[in-house]
């Protein structure tokens, strides 16, 4: 695993880069579930994930609605996510379901 560090993670490049390769390999970024998932195991409230992916708070509650998103925009609320500590399992990376999350060793 790679550790990257939070002035990177927090850079507009390296969020922009993160979602041009969702987009290029067609990977789900994170489903409502996940990031519901992720505060949770971070403890961390929606102000929080807001500040550290640089989106309103609104933004936040509408992922977790369900509500689509810009791929740029979810994919910096993922790196802000990881970047706190967790890791996002896709659907068949865990031995019984779908789509989880992971705190970070």
């Amino acid at each position: 695993m790679v550790t990257i560090s939070s002035d990177i993670a927090t850079s507009s490049r390296f969020r922009y880069a993160i979602a041009i390769c969702t987009r290029l390999l067609e990977v789900p970024v994170i489903s409502a579930s996940q990031s519901r998932m992720a505060r949770a195991a971070l403890n961390m409230g929606v102000r929080e994930v807001a500040e550290a992916a640089g989106v309103s708070t609104n933004t936040i509650t509408r992922l977790e609605r369900g509500e689509e998103l810009l791929p740029r925009t979810t994919a910096d609320i993922r790196a802000a996510l990881e970047s706190a500590g967790v890791i996002f399992l896709a659907d068949g990376q865990t031995t019984d379901g779908g789509p989880g999350v992971r705190l970070a060793k």
